[in-house]
């Protein structure tokens, strides 16, 4: 089996940038990880379309997946031994 590009970390990473994530129809007709992964998040209420041109689709966060990011940053972050306190504040926030 192919290595996999994308992770739901890195998915959800892109879908919370201004811009969103773009997927291209290919993605689909691939049945590539990220439309793997794209099509879980959507079902999960993580992320939400955005928009669509000739180009594909574009996906963002939501605020479930706002906090899902934060968290996966934060065990990420301890795993490794790096400071998780402005990444528990933002989560902190977003769950009050």
């Amino acid at each position: 089996m192919a290595k996999m590009k994308y992770t739901i970390e890195k998915v959800l990473y892109f879908a919370n940038q201004r811009s969103g994530i773009h997927v291209h129809p290919s993605e689909k007709e691939r049945d590539t990880d990220l439309h793997r992964i794209i099509e879980a998040l959507i079902e999960k209420g993580d992320i939400h379309l955005v928009g669509t041109d000739d180009s594909g689709d574009y996906y963002q966060t939501t605020k479930s997946g706002d906090i899902h990011l934060l968290k996966l940053q934060i065990s990420w972050r301890k795993a490794h031994g790096k400071d998780t306190s402005e990444h528990e504040a933002s989560l902190a926030k977003l769950a009050a």
